[in-house]
Formats: structure tokens, C-alpha cells, sequence
């Protein structure tokens, strides 16, 4: 079953969204929704925990019209306005010790204590013509990033991953503007500007505090003085951002080799500011282009056209939709990943696989018998060597008959373990819950599970549970034990798998799973 993509941004003074599919070799975005939630005075982007509460208010809406499914694919935008992240290019020394190099870089460029920190390293495809492999570092305070999970979940919006959204905005630009060479990209937003500069197969990135929310409510003698001090500042923030990632304006080795911008792609809320193109290029020396259209994404026939007016400019959102369809890599993703919502999407596939093996057996059991029927019905008066090769034939037909007899009894089997497997899975993740999204309560929730087979059925559960949770074996066992379906249930604490950081621990369950009596459903 294909199951639609979402990439929701919420990281700029507006909620975009877009759903996305997959036509073929097509990406088809099959709607998109577009809600500003900033407002002039609000003023410039800034770190925050959470969600502000207008933007809680967009997302609410969002929700009771998109209704999102179960199952769908949800990425989500990080605001990057307080993280770390740098573009390193290091000697080819072997995979293994590149990764703990770029790992040493990135815990020597941050402050503090390493634990308060969520760490990522990318190692990208080494370059043959230079000799050195490019590397991304990403960091992010842990307590920014579970207030924002924690906003999002009292929402009830179960999403698959997040992802920084200029990392989203980079991983659109390099599907639907492939090209060679160096460039920037610009996400002006209402309230914060996403720069981003892609350089060979790497990029990185800075949130800029600059928006143009109160650009339009200035009267017209005014915006024009405004666009121009924007924009010189955009222009000075690209170039000091410049000269931090890559050296002295380009000119110099940084520690991202050289970087020479090509051109100049512009997405977000600016485009619909008069004259900010014109102000870019007169700051810019650089060819700017004013991204209005798509090229390898197509927009969906029922899309409303309100909707496709924003589509081509929402950049981040767009990347966030390609990675949730598999058409992107999300290079920097700030979760684990969610299993639970991965062997969910996988049961109906097993399903119909059983059923289309039945479907193949049946066949073949009736053509068998039918070809059985028609040697034994043979009213020629043949030779003595032809009645012994007729009797040989019909046995070894009868032996095939047999034997996918015994291959249909099987498929029947697996198809009835894989239902009564789905309904026990879904009452148990009705009592304990989809993996962890608010590390700061205190339930019993379900990481991962499994079944096994041989010698007897049996569930395997990976719980989280709180640290101190002395009470969690037996509230597994009054739980599980509600079930008929599930006996000798066991609970023993993962001793290694203790986190002191966010106050909780694993506990590894196994219970037998009781065959199904003749006559239940």
C-alpha cells in the first residue's frame, strides 16, 4: 500500500505544507496549505522552546483539514536558528576513522556539556579528483528539540522524523534544480531567512533574523528605504556566512575548500515583496533567479489554485515532502527511527502477499487436478508402453496435487497467523502506545516488537519506561495478562540500555502467543 508523504515547515512565521505522491517516476504534489501566523510586531525569529501559540493555533487548523492518516509519512522542519552545523572536508583515511574524526570536530566546536547536545555527522561520497571526503556536523540543544516534539504531540500529530528546514530546503534544491557548480540558496520567510550554500554533493546553512512581516505594512514612501536595508543586510550576512563556512569571501581555502557561488536561487514570502529582486541584484553580484515554477515535481490537477500560487515557494516544505517519499536522503534527521510506525505499514504488504500465494496455489491445485482427470478419462485402446507411461503421468499428478494440497494448507496458515498477529499488535499498542514522543512522561510506551515463529509462537516488545519504575514488571504483566491471546508473559530490565539523561530505561517482554481456538474470528 503506498501511503501519501507530508513535509510540514512551521520554522518561519508561516505554516506550509504540501502532500506529496508518487506517480510513476513522477513526485505529484497532490495539495498544499499555506497559513502565516506572524504578525508585524512579533519582530525577528529567535530561539524558543516549543511552538509559539499562534503557530500552534495554524497547526490545529491544518490538522482538521489535511486529517493526515495514521500511516501517512510525516516529516516535519526544525527551526535551525539555534543550532551549530559546518561543511569539513577530511583526508580519506577509511570510513571508520573519517566518522570519528568529524565527530571529534563537532563535539571541540560546541560549549558546555556534550550530553545536552543531540549530535549528527554525515559522510558524504568521497571526491576521486581532490583526494578528501566532505563531511556535514549538525548539533542541536536536546531541550529545543523535545519541547518541539513535545508541542507537536499534544497535537497528536505522529510524525516519522525531523529534519533541520534548511537541510529540507537543500535536499529540494538539488532535486528539482539539479546542477554542477557552487550555489546559494535563499528562503526569505516572514519572520527568518534560511541561506543555504550547496557545494559540490554537501551543504551548509545559517538562520538569518531577517523577515519581511513588516515590509507591508509600511506605507509606500517608507518600503522602499526598508527593501533597501534588507536587503544590504541580507547581502552582509551572506557574505560574513561566506567567510565563516568556506574563508575569506571565497577567495581562500576554508575548511570546506573554496566556495564560488554560480548564482543566486530566491523561494519564500520575499518574492511577493515588489521590487525585492531588483534590490537583491543591485546588492548580489551574482545571477539571482526567482524560483515561481517547479521543474521535476508536478502539481496535481485538483490542486486549488490559491494553493498552487505557494507551491513553488515552499522550498523547505517541499524538501521535508521528498524525504518522507523516499525520493530524498535526509542527511541530518534529529530522531530515531520510528519502528513501530514502519512494521505498521509493513502488515498489510505481508498480507497481501499470503493472499496472492493462496491465489497461486488454488491455481495450480485446479489445473493439476483437471489435467489428472483428463488422463484417466483416455478411451483410446493404446499400447501396453503407453498404458504404463498414462499410469506414470496420472501418479506423478496426483504427487503434485498432493504436495500443493500441503502448500494451499500452508498458505491458509500463514494467512490466518498474520491477521490474528495484526489484531494482537494493535491491542497491544492500545495499551502501551507507539514509540516515545514526550520524554517527559511518565507512561509505559512500546519501542519495538517482533514475532516469532518456532517452536511455538511467541511476542517479543522492547518497552520505554520511566527510570525509577519499580512498579513497570508487574503493570506489564496486569496489562498483557487482559489479553487471551497471551500467556507466561516474562519482564526483564535492559541493564545497558539505562539513560540517565532522560530518566528512563528499557525492559525487554516475551509472552506466548495461544493458538487461535476453531470458531473464533
Amino acid at each position: 500500500m503506498i501511503y501519501p508523504a507530508f513535509g510540514i515547515d512551521l520554522s518561519d512565521g508561516a505554516l506550509k505544507a504540501v502532500k506529496m505522491v508518487r506517480r510513476g517516476n513522477r513526485m505529484v504534489v497532490i495539495d498544499a496549505y499555506y497559513r502565516p501566523y506572524a504578525r508585524a510586531e512579533d519582530g525577528a525569529v529567535r530561539p524558543r522552546s516549543g511552538l509559539p501559540l499562534r503557530a500552534e493555533e495554524a497547526l490545529t487548523s491544518f490538522l482538521e483539514q489535511a486529517r493526515p492518516g495514521a500511516l501517512d509519512r510525516v516529516y516535519v522542519g526544525f527551526p535551525a536558528v539555534a543550532t551549530f552545523n559546518r561543511l569539513i572536508h577530511l583526508p580519506d583515511v577509511g570510513p571508520e576513522k573519517i566518522a570519528e574524526m568529524a565527530s571529534y570536530e563537532t563535539d571541540r566546536s560546541l560549549r558546555g556539556r556534550l550530553e545536552d547536545y543531540e549530535r549528527r555527522v554525515c559522510v558524504l561520497r568521497h571526491h576521486a579528483h581532490t583526494g578528501s571526503t566532505p563531511c556535514m556536523l549538525f548539533a542541536v540543544r536536546r531541550t529545543l528539540r523535545d519541547a518541539f516534539v513535545h508541542a507537536l504531540a499534544t497535537h497528536r500529530l505522529e510524525i516519522d522524523n525531523l529534519v533541520p528546514a534548511p537541510a529540507a530546503l537543500a535536499q529540494f534544491v538539488t532535486y528539482d534544480r539539479p546542477g554542477k557548480g557552487d550555489r546559494i540558496a535563499l528562503s526569505i520567510g516572514l519572520r527568518g531567512t534560511d541561506v543555504v550554500f550547496l557545494k559540490d554533493r554537501g551543504y551548509a546553512f545559517r538562520t538569518v533574523p531577517l523577515g519581511v512581516a513588516g515590509l507591508n505594512a509600511l506605507p509606500e514612501s517608507r518600503r522602499k528605504a526598508a527593501l533597501d536595508k534588507l536587503t544590504e543586510r541580507l547581502a552582509a550576512e551572506i557574505g560574513k556566512a561566506t567567510r565563516f563556512f568556506f574563508g575569506d569571501g571565497g577567495n581562500d581555502t576554508g575548511p570546506a575548500g573554496e566556495f564560488r557561488a554560480e548564482h543566486v536561487l530566491v523561494f519564500g514570502e520575499g518574492l511577493q515583496v515588489p521590487g525585492m529582486i531588483d534590490a537583491l541584484r543591485r546588492r548580489i553580484p551574482l545571477p539571482i533567479d526567482a524560483v515561481d515554477q517547479l521543474h521535476r515535481i508536478s502539481l496535481g490537477t485538483r490542486l486549488p489554485a490559491d494553493a498552487a500560487a505557494h507551491a513553488a515557494q515552499m522550498g523547505n516544505a517541499l524538501g521535508l515532502a521528498l524525504i518522507a517519499a523516499g525520493a530524498a536522503s535526509a542527511d541530518v534527521d534529529l530522531l530515531p527511527v520510528n519502528r513501530a510506525r514502519e512494521a505498521a505499514r509493513r502488515l498489510p504488504r505481508l498480507g497481501v502477499a499470503a493472499a496472492l500465494l493462496f491465489a497461486v496455489s488454488a491455481f495450480a491445485t485446479w489445473s493439476d487436478v483437471r489435467d489428472a482427470d483428463r488422463a484417466e478419462s483416455l478411451t483410446v485402446s493404446p499400447t501396453a508402453a503407453e498404458v504404463r507411461a498414462l499410469q506414470s503421468r496420472a501418479a506423478a499428478v496426483r504427487a503434485d496435487v498432493t504436495q500443493l494440497s500441503v502448500a494451499e494448507s500452508a498458505a491458509r496458515s500463514l494467512v490466518a497467523d498474520h491477521a490474528a498477529h495484526a489484531r494482537l499488535l494493535a491491542q497491544v499498542l492500545a495499551r502501551f502506545g507507539p514509540e516515545v514522543k514526550d520524554y517527559s512522561t511518565d507512561d509505559v510506551r512500546v519501542v519495538s516488537y517482533a514475532f516469532a515463529t518456532t517452536p511455538n509462537a511467541t511476542l517479543r516488545l522492547t518497552l520505554s519506561a520511566p527510570l525509577d519504575g519499580s512498579q513497570v514488571p508487574t503493570t506489564v504483566r496486569q496489562r498483557l495478562g487482559e489479553l487471551r491471546d497471551l500467556a507466561e508473559v516474562q519482564v526483564t530490565e535492559v541493564k545497558d540500555r539505562r539513560d540517565s539523561f532522560l530518566q528512563r530505561t528499557e525492559y525487554a517482554v516475551t509472552a506466548t502467543v495461544r493458538p487461535p481456538v476453531v470458531g473464533e474470528p
